[in-house]
């Protein structure tokens, strides 16, 4: 069992990156960002594969409610912003990353449960100044309810 740290006002940038390959091409991103990142703490639970001579790695986990951050995407015209928070605790059970002769890697998501919140979402041009850019009206807010599993469903509202 790992425990995941408490951190206030963290940065994680990405930047100047792409995406594609040889054949498609590729599209140039400018910029994401998470700013204002505040982990209020958690932890994650490696597990053995169930089947013995397999080779997953399992994973339980929670991330705790409070934990949240700002994102920023920017390309070479506007920039879209959010605050994203988690309103209750997200949680996952039976994580599995297993190794496959044909496919490689295989992610499978177990079941994830939690809620989160986003807000003040807005949307405007990279020419604005940060105060001309704190006056652009927001675009609204979304809680979105998580629960991942078998019988899964996601419920977005949003105003």
């Amino acid at each position: 069992r790992i425990g995941l740290p408490t951190i206030e006002d963290g940065l994680v940038a990405i930047t100047d990156f792409r995406i594609g390959n040889e054949e498609v091409g590729y599209d140039y991103l400018n910029d994401i960002v998470l700013k204002n990142i505040n982990l209020t703490g958690g932890h994650l639970l490696l597990k053995p594969d169930a089947v013995a001579g397999q080779s997953s790695i399992n994973i339980d986990g929670q991330v705790n409610t409070g934990t949240g951050f700002t994102y920023i995407y920017r390309d070479p015209n506007d920039q879209l912003r959010a605050d994203i928070s988690l309103t209750k605790d997200l949680t996952i059970a039976d994580m599995s990353i297993n190794t496959d002769d044909v496919e490689g890697y295989v992610i499978g998501l177990g079941e994830v449960r939690g809620q989160v919140f986003v807000d003040n979402m807005t949307m405007a041009p990279n020419f604005l100044t940060d105060a001309e850019r704190s006056q652009v009206a927001p675009l609204g807010e979304l809680t979105i309810n998580l629960n991942v599993a078998n019988t899964s469903y996601l419920h977005i509202t949003g105003n």
